[in-house]
C-alpha cells in the first residue's frame, strides 16, 4: 500500500493564495486618529480658559490635522481599491476648490465663520447703483480757516477717548431714536467725522478706496474723491479682517486728512473734495504694509499731521507739514509698528504735552515739536506678536491704561516726572481681566469700562480687579455721551445704558444696522451716525 506525499507549496501558489485573501484594513489607525481628534476638541472647548478666538484657531488646527491624517491613511494604508481611495480623497478636495472659486467665507471678530456669500455679491454691493465710478463735484459753503473746533472732528471724538460732554440723553427709549436716513455704503471700517452740517468717512467701491462727504441731516452725497490718484490702484481686501479702508478722516480748518488702507495719506478740501496733496507713506519710507492694512487715523498737532510709518522698516511716527505734506521729522525705530494698529493721541501727562502711541513692542511718548522720544514702556506681555488696536487712555494721577486681546490683557502705567524733567514710566499692574480687541474702553473716574473680548466689563483702576462682568455685545464699540453710554454691538444693535462701578443698567435697545459692525460711532448734538461695511444711518436721539 502506498501513501501520497503532498506536494510542497510553491512561492507562486503562496502569493496567489495571499492575494485571494481580503487585505487587512488596519482600522485601528483611523479609529485612533478620530478618537484623539475628538478628545482634543473636547479638552479645548471644555477644559481650558482660552478665549473664543483661540479655541476656534485651536479647533481648526486639531480638526485639520485629524482630517489630513485620515486622508493619508485612506491613500496609503487603507488597502482599499485605488478607485475608492482616490474618489474618497480627491473628490471632496475638488468640490472645495470649486466652492471657494465662487464663494468666500466671512469671519466675525473672533475669526469664526459666520456667513458665506458669492464672490460677486461683494462687488455688486460696492457698485451701489451707478455711483461707483463717479465723483460728485458739488460744492458746499467754504469753511473759514478760523472756524470753531467741531464737536466730533476726528476718530473717537475731541480727545480721542470716546467721550463727549453732551447732550443730556433721555434715560428711556420708550420713544425710540428716530431714524433720519439710512443709505448703502461701500466696504470699510472707517468711522464718521462731523463738521457743521457735513459728515466725512472712507469706503471702498469697485476695489477703489474713496473719501466721501455726506449731508449730515439727509445722507445725500456732497462729494466723493478717490483715495489714490492712480485709476488702477486697488484697496485692501481680506476675507478675515474685511475689505476697504480702516481709518477715520480727521477734519481741521477746512481740510480733510485721510489714511488709506495701503498707506496713502491725503489732504482734501473739505468744501469740494479737491486733493491738495498726497503722500505714499509706505513707499516713501520703504516700509511694508501691516498684515491687516494701514489703519491709523491721522492726528493734527499744531502745524503738523502725525501718522505712523507702517511695518517692518518704517519709523514709529512721521510728522508731515499739514499744508503741503512735506516731512518735518521722523521718530522711532523701524518696524516698531509692524503689529500696531492704534492711532497717535495728543495728551498732557505728568505736566508734559506729548504724542502717545502704542507700537508693536511698547507704549511710548514723543515730543510733538521735535519727535524726540520722552519715555518708553515695554509691552508688559513679552513676545506678544499680535495686533494691538485700542488707544492708550489717560487716567487721573498721570496714569495710562493700555489693553489688547490675544495673549495680552490690560495694564496701568504711571508716568513720573524726575527732577531733571525727564519722564519715567512705572508699570503699576497687569492682568487679563480686560482684553479689548477692536473696541476702545472708556475711563470714567477711577474705573474703566470696556469689552473684554465680547463681554462688557468694569475694572477698578487702582487695583486692576474686575468689579463686574456681563452683557454680550460682540466686538462692538462704545461712546460716552454725558452721563450715559452708547454701545453698538457687532451685530448692529444700538444700546443705551448707564455704567456704574456696581453694575450696568440697560435703558434702551434698537436694531440700528444689519451686518457685521466694527466701526466707531460719531455724534453731533443729538444726531448719531453709525455705519458698517454695508450701510450707514443717522439717528436723532431723545434728549432731556
Amino acid at each position: 500500500m502506498t501513501t501520497e506525499t503532498p506536494a510542497s507549496e510553491t512561492p507562486e501558489a503562496s502569493a496567489a493564495a495571499q492575494a485571494a485573501e481580503p487585505a487587512k484594513r488596519r482600522l485601528w489607525l483611523p479609529v485612533a486618529v478620530a478618537a484623539l481628534t475628538a478628545g482634543g476638541l473636547v479638552y479645548l472647548h471644555y477644559f481650558t480658559d482660552l478665549t473664543r478666538d483661540f479655541r476656534w484657531i485651536g479647533s481648526v488646527i486639531i480638526g485639520g490635522s485629524g482630517i489630513i491624517l485620515l486622508g493619508l491613511w485612506m491613500l496609503f494604508l487603507s488597502r482599499l481599491p485605488k478607485s475608492v481611495r482616490y474618489t474618497t480623497v480627491f473628490l471632496p478636495l475638488a468640490a472645495l476648490a470649486i466652492f471657494f472659486a465662487f464663494y468666500r467665507v466671512l469671519f466675525d471678530g473672533d475669526l469664526v465663520p459666520y456667513a458665506v456669500e458669492p464672490r460677486w455679491w461683494g462687488k455688486q454691493r460696492q457698485q451701489l447703483a451707478a455711483q461707483a465710478q463717479t465723483v460728485s463735484r458739488a460744492v458746499v459753503a467754504e469753511a473759514p480757516a478760523d472756524m470753531p473746533r467741531p464737536d466730533y472732528h476726528q476718530f473717537l471724538g475731541p480727545q480721542r477717548d470716546g467721550i463727549v460732554p453732551g447732550p443730556e440723553l433721555a434715560r428711556s427709549w420708550d420713544q425710540p431714536p428716530k431714524q433720519l436716513w439710512k443709505v448703502p455704503i461701500g466696504a470699510g471700517w472707517s468711522g464718521f467725522s462731523i463738521v457743521g452740517d457735513y459728515a466725512y468717512t472712507q469706503e471702498m467701491r469697485e476695489r477703489r478706496e474713496m473719501v466721501t462727504c455726506l449731508e449730515l441731516k439727509s445722507g445725500d452725497l456732497v462729494w466723493r474723491q478717490f483715495q489714490n490718484e492712480n485709476d488702477e490702484a486697488e484697496g485692501f481686501v481680506s476675507a478675515i479682517s474685511g475689505d476697504g479702508p480702516r481709518a477715520t478722516p480727521t477734519v481741521d480748518q477746512g481740510h480733510v486728512y485721510t489714511a488709506g488702507s495701503t498707506g496713502t495719506v491725503n489732504c482734501f478740501d473739505a468744501a469740494d473734495g479737491k486733493r491738495l496733496w498726497s503722500v505714499k507713506v509706505l513707499e516713501q519710507f520703504g516700509a511694508n504694509l501691516t498684515e491687516w492694512g494701514y489703519s491709523i487715523s491721522p492726528l493734527v498737532v499744531d502745524d503738523k499731521l502725525i501718522v505712523t510709518g507702517g511695518g517692518k522698516t518704517g519709523p514709529t511716527l512721521i510728522a508731515l507739514n499739514r499744508t503741503n505734506g512735506e516731512v518735518i521729522w521722523t521718530a522711532g525705530e523701524g518696524g516698531e509698528c509692524s503689529d500696531a494698529y492704534s492711532s497717535p493721541t495728543l495728551a498732557t501727562v505728568a505736566g508734559v504735552r506729548q504724542i502717545l502711541i502704542v507700537s508693536d513692542k511698547s507704549v511710548e511718548g514723543y515730543d510733538p515739536e521735535t519727535g524726540t522720544r520722552l519715555w518708553r514702556q515695554d509691552w508688559p506681555w513679552k513676545g506678544a506678536k499680535h495686533a494691538k488696536i485700542s488707544q492708550p487712555l489717560v487716567a487721573s494721577g498721570d496714569r495710562l491704561l493700555i489693553t489688547a486681546a490675544y495673549s495680552s490683557g490690560s495694564a496701568l502705567v504711571q508716568l513720573h516726572r524726575e527732577a531733571d524733567g525727564t519722564l519715567r514710566p512705572e508699570l503699576l499692574w497687569k492682568n487679563r481681566n480686560l482684553k479689548a480687541k477692536f473696541s476702545n474702553p472708556i475711563v470714567l473716574g477711577e474705573y474703566a469700562y470696556g469689552l473684554d473680548m465680547i463681554v462688557l466689563t468694569c475694572l477698578d483702576l487702582n487695583t486692576g480687579e474686575r468689579t463686574w462682568k456681563g452683557g454680550r455685545f460682540g466686538h462692538g464699540q462704545m461712546l460716552q455721551v454725558g452721563e450715559l453710554t452708547l454701545v453698538i454691538s457687532e451685530n448692529g444693535e444700538l444700546v443705551l445704558m448707564e455704567l456704574t462701578p456696581e453694575k450696568y443698567t440697560e435703558l434702551g435697545r434698537i436694531q440700528a444696522l444689519e451686518g457685521k459692525t466694527w466701526n466707531t460711532m460719531a455724534i453731533a448734538g443729538n444726531l448719531l451716525l453709525v455705519r458698517n461695511s454695508e450701510e450707514a444711518a443717522c439717528f436723532e436721539l431723545p434728549t432731556r
